[in-house]
């Protein structure tokens, strides 16, 4: 399936060597690392990507689970959010539109190749509201 790449925001660059590593290792193209908003979302916007990832233990986790929604309804781009303490964001993540995915630390390579491609195959699935 040919990816229109993993864009990854974090700001601490511990995790974004990891899996960078093994999303290349597996043909992914990575976009990023991104550690601001406001860059992450302009580059979602030219780029296109299938996913992206966010830690959600940075200092920004709070304002991506608010424009998470926008980025599902604007661009049809999924995301999905790394954490140590997923269940303490999935009641937030439960209240937002479009597919948002969880990965808790520490992850295996497949717990993250299959969250990859579910997103691929919700992304391909919906069209972004410009182009309905």
């Amino acid at each position: 399936m040919k990816s229109g790449g993993i864009l990854i925001v974090e700001d601490e660059g511990k995790m974004t060597d990891s899996l960078a590593i093994s999303l290349r290792h597996k043909g992914f193209k990575i976009i990023g690392p991104f550690s601001e908003l406001d860059d992450a979302i302009a580059q979602s916007r030219q780029t296109k990507p299938d996913l992206i990832l966010v830690d959600i233990t940075s200092r920004f986790s709070y304002e991506w689970l608010k424009i998470a929604s926008t980025i599902w309804e604007e661009l049809g781009m999924p995301v999905a959010y790394i954490s140590p303490y997923p269940e303490d964001i999935l009641r937030s993540l439960l209240t937002l539109p479009g597919p948002s995915f969880c990965l808790r630390t520490p992850y295996s390579e497949g717990e993250l190749l299959s969250v990859v491609r579910l997103a691929q195959k919700k992304k391909k699935k919906r069209k972004p509201k410009h182009e309905s």
